[in-house]
């Protein structure tokens, strides 16, 4: 066996680790327009643990090594693993959920304000009522351009294949 084995499986998923930013990026990009995002969240973090551990078990099959191996800053291939695929899981869950999805409820909304966060990448808001309250949406800040207080909107409540409702712009 080779003895750098567990060190350059550490450096090769360090840098996917590190790619993995990307995918949770994507994946986690206008979440507000999910009904239950929070349970969206924590069902991607549990499935990303989980797809971190399988691959973890199914690499120690090949190479045992890596159940003992720390680099110097004390971090195990299975925290790395772990950390990448629980970024990656936002992304993959995402699509999943939203892969050619033809199950809606459509229907006109008003918009009872428009908003934008303080922060130095501004994030725009749609407030509209629905009849659990008033949901706080998300599509950008051309739209938000476009559009005011009062205006109606055609809405369609999607539900995805993993389950999960989320809210998308009607196509005209």
């Amino acid at each position: 066996m080779n003895k750098n084995m567990p060190e350059r499986l550490l450096t090769v998923f360090s840098l996917y680790g590190f790619c993995s930013i990307i995918f949770f990026a994507t994946g986690i990009m206008n979440i507000e327009n999910y009904f239950n995002w929070i349970g969206f969240t924590v069902c991607s973090i549990l499935f990303g643990v989980i797809l971190g551990m399988i691959i973890y078990y199914c690499i120690s099959l090949f190479e045992p090594d890596v159940r003992n191996y720390k680099n110097a800053k004390g971090f195990r291939l299975i925290h790395i693993l772990i950390f990448s695929f629980v970024l990656t899981s936002f992304a993959i869950c995402r699509y999943i959920n939203e892969y050619k999805n033809n199950d809606s409820n459509c229907r006109k909304y008003v918009i009872k304000e428009l908003g934008k966060s303080g922060t130095r990448h501004s994030a725009y808001y749609v407030f509209i009522n629905t009849k659990n309250g008033i949901e706080r949406l998300s599509f950008g800040k051309a739209f938000n351009e476009n559009h005011k207080p009062g205006d109606s909107i055609s809405l369609c409540l999607m539900k995805g294949r993993l389950g999960f409702e989320y809210y998308k712009i009607k196509k005209q």
